[in-house]
């Protein structure tokens, strides 16, 4: 007989196992979460599943790369406080993992949290800390730019239109109706270039863990389905059918890819639904996001490029205009008086300021989440902390020093203490596991002020713009070189592997062919696995702006 059947009070022990049990997901699910491809467990390895994903990610070249990609900024040896893709990843990683023991600590004197963590598929914290590695392997050099311009590419728009040798005839493709029971959006898929959409395509086709199966097939790092779901922070593909558009900036899966995303998917069914987070995806999210939020703030103000002031002004500005009587709310008044604004707006020439666009987005996308007295409140608290712990321009004394990090710490813990387990109140298909109303809108205000102050200033800008030039330069001369028919034995590696396995009947000596988009995945997946440094270099050797000497390819 059970301690719960028998009516006796259970003892403390007894009390941490039952809730434990109720933590995790039943046996079958358990089971689908930590299946692999292939397995390949050596007798001495007692790791966990989720340990030796933790292991293949840390290892991977693809993860190395990342120390020499885009954050704000390309990595500079004489800038050493500015994050890389790399440090960025390491520190979603550890706030995912304390995130997911956070909520697991406060579940286990919760037994209706336990009961529900349980009943939507169970947490492991490692594998948050999986997906907080791995979120970004697939961002290409020069970060969101060359998102951008990867997508335009293969797409085959401007400014690509003329200069591609063949225009897209396949850019999309009818879905498989079994997979359309795991994604609940247009049959139709299109292609295109996502960062997280190539993070899941390095995952389980480009890195090589292992040789190929009996099949003769890679499966990449051949990471178990909980982890592959935890990567799917946009848990759908591409459409361009009836869906409004919704999907179509962001999403984590290729056409090619999609059979893979059903096998991640499969074991959520009936535990959330089919355009939901799994609990882990949405802890690295949350993660994502908070790091996002302080740690960009934090290093430009270390380094002397943010003044105080800009961010005290930003804030000011807006508490003054959602403070005013005739302030029209976005998110609550009619929609005639949006529309006054809006073209109001226009004749005045006058552009929404970052802080108020955010707002206007977060009440249109978490209608009945995001509201104003919160936003209000989130401006207030944020505009406290730049009047008192951050007041300073930043002088390279070890005091400010301390206090900087400090104050950004006491930030961190606080968002992180204030997540919930329950599914967002009026936020149609949002996480179960989200911070509270004040800390979801702190960490907006946050992340905006980042975006605005630093990732939107002149210094980035021209930086941009130098970026923007060698990589449509480089995208342009591979596509070119490609549509002249060389012999594949002339194509440097791991371009040649790509094309290679993309037509298994070429030869070293095979004359290639240009294929439009199939040919135009290739070079994505070659130059997106390229560091800025690296991209640059070919852009100029491509250009004849240098010569590549031994060993450079």
């Amino acid at each position: 007989m059970s301690v719960e059947s028998s009516g006796l009070e259970p003892s403390e022990p007894e009390a941490r196992e039952l809730c434990d049990s109720r933590l995790l997901a039943d046996p079958e699910v358990q089971r689908l979460r930590q299946s692999r491809q292939a397995e390949n467990r050596g007798t001495q390895d007692r790791r966990s599943s989720s340990q030796r994903d933790l292991a293949r990610v840390l290892y991977s070249p693809y993860f190395q790369r990342l120390a020499g990609v885009t954050q704000v900024v390309s990595p500079d040896p004489r800038m050493p406080q500015l994050h890389t893709r790399q440090t960025h990843s390491l520190k979603v990683s550890l706030v995912a993992k304390e995130l997911a023991e956070d909520v697991i600590g406060k579940a286990r004197s919760n037994p209706e949290d336990a009961a529900t963590i349980g009943r939507l598929g169970g947490i492991d914290s490692v594998v948050c800390e999986v997906a907080g590695l791995a979120h970004d392997l697939g961002h290409p050099p020069f970060g969101h730019l060359g998102e951008i311009l990867l997508d335009r590419f293969i797409r085959a728009q401007p400014p690509f239109g003329a200069a591609c040798p063949e225009a897209p005839t396949d850019l999309s493709q009818t879905v498989d109706t079994a997979a359309l029971e795991f994604c609940d959006v247009d049959s139709l898929t299109s292609q295109g270039f996502e960062g997280n959409a190539q993070t899941f395509r390095i995952v389980t086709r480009l890195d090589r863990h292992r040789v190929p199966t009996e099949t003769g097939n890679y499966v990449g790092l051949d990471l178990t389905a909980a982890s592959l779901a935890s990567l799917l922070k946009y848990p759908w593909w591409r459409a361009d059918g009836d869906n409004g558009g919704r999907y179509v900036k962001k999403y984590c899966v290729y056409p090619d890819d999609i059979p893979e995303f059903v096998r991640a998917r499969s074991w959520t069914s009936g535990l959330v639904e089919r355009q939901q987070q799994t609990l882990e995806a949405s802890l690295m999210d949350l993660a994502d996001d908070i790091t996002y939020a302080i740690h960009d703030l934090q290093d430009f103000m270390l380094a002397g490029m943010l003044d105080p002031t800009d961010a005290q002004k930003a804030l000011e500005q807006q508490l003054g205009l959602m403070e005013k009587g005739d302030y029209v709310d976005f998110g609550g008044d009619g929609e005639g008086s949006k529309r006054a604004r809006i073209l109001h707006e226009k004749s005045a020439h006058k552009i929404p300021s970052p802080l108020e666009r955010a707002y206007r987005q977060a009440v249109n996308h978490q209608e009945g989440f995001a509201d104003r007295e919160h936003y209000i409140d989130a401006l207030t608290s944020t505009l406290e902390y730049f009047e008192t712990d951050l007041s300073e321009h930043y002088a390279g004394t070890l005091r400010q020093d301390v206090q900087i990090r400090k104050a950004f710490g006491d930030i961190v813990g606080t968002l992180v203490s204030d997540v919930v387990c329950r599914q967002a109140p009026g936020w149609k298909d949002g996480p179960h596991i989200h911070p509270g109303a004040e800390a979801w809108h702190r960490i907006l205000v946050l992340k905006t002020l980042g975006r605005s102050l630093i990732v939107d200033s002149v210094h980035v800008g021209v930086v941009q713009r130098s970026q923007r030039a060698a990589l449509v330069g480089l995208l342009q001369d591979l596509d070119d070189w490609l549509a002249s028919s060389p012999a594949l034995k002339e194509i440097p590696e791991p371009l040649r592997t790509y094309l290679r396995e993309d037509d298994a009947e070429l030869s070293e000596h095979s004359v290639l062919q240009h294929k439009g988009v199939r040919t135009r995945r290739c070079i994505a997946d070659h130059v997106s696995s390229l560091t800025d440094y690296k991209a640059m270099q070919w852009a100029a050797w491509l250009r004849g702006g240098s010569l590549p000497v031994l060993g450079d390819l």
